[in-house]
């Protein structure tokens, strides 16, 4: 979870002006909160889907957003990344084709490549982990899916891949949209103020 805490003397200048306007916290500043976590929302999700060679969908679908609460005389709100786990043959294998083939040596099968991050590409044998018996593989289960396999002493498992929130949980990450939901704040409480003080005849 990144959580995103809102400058709390900004927003006491700007409830300041709404003094006497009803309900001014729910008018003024949940929406501004509100619209801060949206823009972030959509920041975070297009620099994931610049760094991480996953479908941008599995990536949004990833981020959720929380609610604006009030804290005494500020405001906070959070992203949570959560996704299940990733299989890998979802980061960029190449080839997208069964490498496993009857007849051969698993020796004797094709090797793959595959991308944790845009820009780099790692190979079959730099796969995290041990393997018991034989090298991972390329190949298509009954039911359908394509996946990248390897088999342990006694049964077959598939490989996978970091989650999205292993990408998104980074200092770097979490100090970008700080600094953005900052900086769009301190533009957007101002401007909802002033949109509140015109429907009330600029009561202040």
């Amino acid at each position: 979870m990144i959580s995103i805490t809102f400058d709390a003397e900004l927003i006491e200048r700007q409830m300041q002006r709404l003094a006497k306007v009803p309900y001014a916290v729910q008018r003024a500043l949940y929406p501004a909160v509100s619209e801060v976590l949206r823009l972030a929302r959509t920041e975070l999700a297009g620099q994931l889907v610049s760094d991480i060679p996953l479908p941008p969908r599995l990536i949004e679908k990833s981020i959720k957003l929380s609610q604006a609460v009030a804290r005494g005389q500020g405001a906070e709100g959070s992203l949570t990344v959560a996704g299940r786990a990733v299989p890998l043959i979802n980061y960029d294998v190449q080839p997208q084709d069964v490498t496993a083939r009857k007849g051969m040596r698993s020796k004797q099968w094709s090797g793959f490549s595959y991308s944790l991050r845009a820009g780099e590409q790692r190979q079959r044998e730099e796969l995290p982990g041990k393997f018991r018996t034989g090298l991972p593989f390329i190949a298509r289960m009954p039911g359908g899916h394509l996946g990248v396999y390897y088999r342990t002493a006694s049964q077959l498992k598939e490989a996978y891949g970091p989650t999205v929130q292993y990408h998104a949980t980074t200092p770097e990450v979490e100090q970008m949209l700080r600094a953005g939901a900052e900086s769009n704040f301190s533009r957007i409480l101002p401007r909802i103020v002033d949109t509140v003080l015109a429907e009330h005849g600029g009561a202040s």
